[in-house]
């Protein structure tokens, strides 16, 4: 399959863990935190190496600060096979990052998935998007081909502009809604351009696939590294 399409969005460092309460939920303050993954995630950035697996030729767009986790987000990218042209680490770049706790017990006594956002040296996150007056038209000016897919995550108005400029050269356009939070000009205006509409509305709270109870271990999702959680656990 050698279908091509350019990727850009919301890329985040999923950093993914299953609790476990040895002595029962009811002592909430004894408990294990198991690591599951800690690699690229995001609407694109899964929709980037979910095609890459599949053989697609994928072009992500995306900007990481200089931290070893926008490193790794880069770094997870291009071990999945997508050409890394249009992605790089610098000062003006962000990295985002999703952490999410499987079975953790809430106050009101029920199991479920918790979520919280951070950058990786602050409790604020933080993502780069193309600008509209110059980063965006001068990607567009740049490119030597048409993808035969554009995918975009999130409706600001840089990858508006780059889904309009290559709708016109005859690439289909994706959009993935990502929360109801987008309800508003830019989503009108996103509804507008693409071809194809997803909604995404909820982080997966099925816990199953992580539980060590269904396999007998816990589940790496695709490519999880040991050095980065071991470095991630000991902070350094």
């Amino acid at each position: 399959m050698n279908k091509t399409i350019i990727t850009t969005g919301n890329f985040n460092l999923d950093e993914i863990r299953y609790r476990e309460y040895p002595e029962g939920t009811e002592h909430p303050r004894k408990y294990i935190d198991h690591w599951v993954t800690c690699e690229i995630g995001g609407n694109a950035g899964n929709v980037s190496a979910e095609l890459a697996l599949m053989g697609w030729n994928v072009y992500p767009v995306a900007t990481f600060d200089e931290s070893k986790q926008g490193h790794w987000c880069m770094e997870d990218l291009a071990l999945y096979g997508c050409n890394t042209r249009f992605v790089s680490c610098s000062p003006k770049g962000g990295t985002f990052i999703f952490q999410g706790t499987h079975n953790k017990l809430s106050r009101e006594g029920v199991l479920r998935m918790s979520v919280r956002t951070c950058g990786p040296t602050s409790m604020f996150a933080k993502r780069h998007n193309l600008t509209v007056r110059d980063e965006a038209p001068a990607l567009l000016a740049s490119l030597d081909f048409v993808p035969d897919v554009f995918f975009f995550g999130s409706p600001e108005a840089g990858h508006r502009y780059l889904a309009q400029g290559l709708r016109d050269r005859g690439s289909m356009i994706y959009y993935e809604i990502q929360n109801k939070i987008e309800m508003n000009k830019a989503l009108r205006d996103s509804l507008e351009v693409a071809h194809i509409i997803k909604m995404s509305d909820r982080p997966e709270m099925d816990n199953s696939s992580c539980s060590p109870r269904k396999s007998g271990g816990y589940r790496r999702c695709r490519r999880c590294y040991d050095r980065r959680l071991h470095q991630r656990a000991s902070g350094s």
